[in-house]
């Protein structure tokens, strides 16, 4: 695992990470292995985050509270928290705290550099909700300029699942409430997103105002699920017409029908069975359902992206919330009487 610069001038940063899942626990371990300061706070309590503390190691250790580790942290100008919870319903509960109790945001003062705290979200969020919270956090931050933190929120929406968490070759597609601190490569934001995103293989985007990675993110998931929808009917149309699939894949890799769905998800967890990718049918439906209301809002024609949501609804609902997305294959493979028809072709 490579391991990124620590942070500008090689001072290590001061960082809380909440959410510690699939994907939160590999962020985390890349942030721990480049040499920061990392905090463990879990919302289900202390014995929670103490068993994440052990599996991620790397000096990552809990706290009882946000308030406790900003408190310690008083005199240290500038704080990072990084979320990596379920949905943005989460992400308002966390708010709120904040919020409801402003003194967190203390910290002595200095007038020719106003203490930060940066909040980056790698949750895949609702974009509107997204700026609803920031705007929030810095309405609070706003009320008493002399003695509390400027609140920075930046949503960093990631895709690449567990597998790229870890090696850290994440895309990041980030907003921000200072885009600034996206864009400049020695800032505190940059260093820890390249945490994830800083190996060879890895891309970070900027992409404007606070909200904008989510919304991109959304679309990108709805794009996701039609094409991972169309690549299961006509592998299964292929299958069933007596088509090698895996020389099929590797004709139309070639030509213009290709995707990144068909050259990567089909050979690597749909051919096989394995069905492994690591990003479960809920987070799908999720980001498609957010895309669509996002569109909604816009007042945008969208009867593709209504179907999608439709047919993954109905793989929901047919597989459960844990099943692999790519599992979404075996609900056209059994519709069309054809269970377990698309697979590699047997060794001779």
């Amino acid at each position: 695992m490579s391991t990124p610069v620590v942070s500008s001038g090689g001072k290590p940063l001061n960082v809380l990470m909440i959410g510690l899942g699939k994907l939160g626990l590999p962020l985390c371990r890349r942030i721990a292995a480049a040499g920061h300061n990392v905090n463990i706070f879990s919302t289900r309590g202390m014995d929670r985050a103490l068993k994440s503390s052990a599996d991620i190691g790397l000096g990552a250790k809990p706290v009882p509270s946000i308030r406790s580790w900003l408190q310690a942290n008083r005199s240290v100008s500038s704080l990072y928290m990084v979320t990596c919870v379920p949905t943005s319903k989460e992400v308002s509960q966390l708010a709120d705290i904040i919020v409801g109790d402003a003194s967190m945001l203390e910290a002595p003062f200095k007038e020719e550099n106003r203490s930060k705290f940066h909040w980056i979200d790698c949750t895949s969020g609702f974009p509107p909700l997204t700026k609803a919270i920031a705007e929030k956090l810095r309405v609070a931050s706003a009320a008493d300029s002399v003695s509390r933190r400027e609140t920075v929120f930046t949503d960093c929406a990631v895709s690449g699942g567990p597998h790229g968490a870890k090696a850290g070759v994440l895309t990041s597609m980030v907003g921000s409430q200072d885009p600034s601190v996206v864009d400049d490569q020695e800032s505190g934001v940059r260093q820890l997103i390249s945490c994830w995103s800083g190996a060879p293989g890895g891309h970070v985007f900027g992409l404007g105002p606070v909200g904008s990675g989510h919304a991109v993110k959304s679309v990108n998931n709805a794009l996701l699920a039609a094409n991972l929808l169309m690549g299961s009917e006509a592998m299964v149309t292929l299958a069933k017409a007596g088509v090698d699939v895996e020389a099929a894949l590797n004709a139309i890799d070639t030509s213009s029908g290709r995707t990144f769905v068909l050259q990567g998800r089909f050979p690597k967890n749909i051919l096989t069975r394995k069905f492994d990718y690591g990003f479960n049918m809920a987070g799908l439906q999720k980001d498609v359902a957010n895309a669509l209301q996002l569109m909604e809002g816009e007042g945008i024609y969208n009867p593709m992206s209504e179907l999608a949501l439709k047919l993954v609804n109905d793989a929901l609902s047919k597989l459960g919330p844990e099943a692999d997305h790519t599992e979404i294959v075996k609900v056209v493979e059994d519709e069309s009487k054809a269970p377990g028809c698309v697979k590699a072709r047997k060794e001779d």
